[in-house]
């Protein structure tokens, strides 16, 4: 439970000094119970007479106006994504006075800052069952709160392959997500956890691997665009396709192209099967002229398997799987190149890397779900900005608080039992026009669609 602070300490002073906000909502009577959905986000459209009334684009949430039109710069580095602007419904809730915003929260031992990616509980009834990551994730925008039970994060999603409208493409890792500007506004008891996920620029002559638990973007989707627009990915091999971080991406020491392990291994079966006679799955049968041609039924003949070893070098082994008396026999194979045809005996390796940083302590407390608390994304200290102290749920007085100080709503013991993590509507695929609707509803998360 965090300590309540002296309202004589500093504040950060944000975009909302100067302006008078009225107080007229009494949040403690706000709750999913009693009628309160959420807020929900409109596309504000784009026209010459209204862009001059609009505020200019930043990611520094602490620079943003405290009103409900929100103009939303790109957050991430090095893309191009579209800038973003919305107005939030309902306006009186959003500019209350007490309605403050917030550089972190705190829900059980977990606290989490402006600009962490959270995994949010998705809902059983809209989520892909066979996603190799099973929750969804989001980018955290901006942090409000008026108290312990109304906390709400502002956020991008995360896209995982299975959210896109095209699904889960050949090239995508396993761990892989796609950056995105389809903003939503969740409530902080769908947070499921920090989720350490990192920035990867693919260069595969660059000695950087990623290891098999880190989670990770190198791609992102506009959703802003009709129809919404993935970004292009470096191509290779000679099918002219995206690297699958996965699988190694090997490079030929004669003619310097590279290649996918996927392509080499799918060559070596073809050229077994033509070495032995045999008809390639896919591949037409020869029939009499004016003959109906028919498809060979695929068996599983051979197998071929691509892997870089210590010393750096490719090998692949090649394993007969015809019934016999070469059954499961393996044998070495050259890997040859597919551009220039020489042997390949060079290969990229590149190491893990991790992420550095410290973790700070301080920011507005969240009525508790029934998480298992686990350690947080490190991440520097960012500039803490108003606080909220509080005797109890019943009442609450705002207090000013600096860098050093700790400071939040800290949830009562009957707060502390609250019900399991709550799920939060999911990442919609694609805006179906520019005036969406994305509405969240705290009262029927498990059922609403945005």
């Amino acid at each position: 439970m965090a300590q309540k602070k002296s309202s004589a300490a500093s504040a950060t002073p944000d975009a909302s000094k100067g302006a008078k906000r009225k107080r007229e909502i009494d949040w403690d009577t706000i709750s999913e119970d009693n009628g309160f959905g959420g807020f929900q986000l409109e596309a504000v459209k784009q026209t010459k007479k209204q862009k001059t009334n609009l505020p200019s684009p930043t990611k520094d949430y602490s620079r943003m106006p405290m009103d409900a039109v929100i103009a939303q710069a790109n957050p991430f580095d090095a893309t191009d994504l579209s800038d973003t602007f919305y107005k939030i419904v309902p306006k009186s809730h959003w500019e209350d006075a007490q309605f403050k915003r917030y550089a972190k929260f705190t829900v059980e031992n977990d606290t989490y800052h402006v600009g962490d990616t959270v995994f949010i509980a998705a809902d059983p009834n809209q989520n892909s069952p066979h996603a190799p990551i099973p929750t969804w994730a989001a980018k955290v925008l901006e942090i409000r709160g008026a108290n312990a039970n109304n906390v709400y994060l502002r956020v991008y999603w995360m896209y995982r392959p299975e959210d896109l409208e095209v699904g889960r493409q050949p090239y995508h890792g396993r761990n892989e997500l796609i950056a995105s500007n389809d903003m939503a506004i969740l409530h902080a008891r769908t947070v499921d956890g920090p989720a350490e996920v990192k920035a990867w620029k693919e260069d595969p002559t660059h000695e950087e691997v990623l290891d098999s638990e880190t989670l990770f973007w190198r791609q992102t989707v506009d959703v802003t665009k009709n129809p919404p627009q993935l970004s292009e990915l470096p191509k290779h091999c000679i099918d002219k396709a995206p690297w699958n971080p996965d699988e190694p991406l090997i490079q030929c020491a004669s003619c310097q192209q590279w290649l996918h392990a996927s392509c080499i291994e799918k060559a070596a079966v073809e050229k077994a099967y033509k070495s032995h006679n045999l008809a390639h799955p896919g591949e037409k049968a020869r029939g009499k002229k004016g003959a109906k041609k028919t498809m060979v039924k695929p068996p599983s003949a051979f197998e071929a398997h691509v892997v870089v070893g210590l010393d750096g070098r490719t090998h692949m082994s090649l394993t007969d799987k015809r019934a016999g008396p070469t059954q499961n026999t393996t044998t070495e194979e050259t890997v040859h190149c597919l551009f220039c045809g020489a042997a390949v005996d060079d290969a990229s390796t590149r190491p893990a890397d991790a992420a550095q940083g410290e973790a700070s302590t301080t920011g507005i407390h969240v009525n508790s779900s029934l998480l298992t608390p686990t350690t947080p994304p490190n991440k520097d200290d960012e500039e803490s900005e108003d606080g909220v102290q509080t005797d109890g749920i019943a009442e609450s007085s705002p207090a000013l608080v600096n860098d050093t100080q700790e400071s939040g709503i800290p949830p009562t013991a009957t707060q502390q039992t609250a019900a399991a993590v709550e799920a939060s509507p999911p990442p919609s695929p694609f805006i179906q026009s520019a005036l969406r609707k994305n509405v969240l509803s705290i009262k029927n998360l498990l059922t609403n669609k945005p």
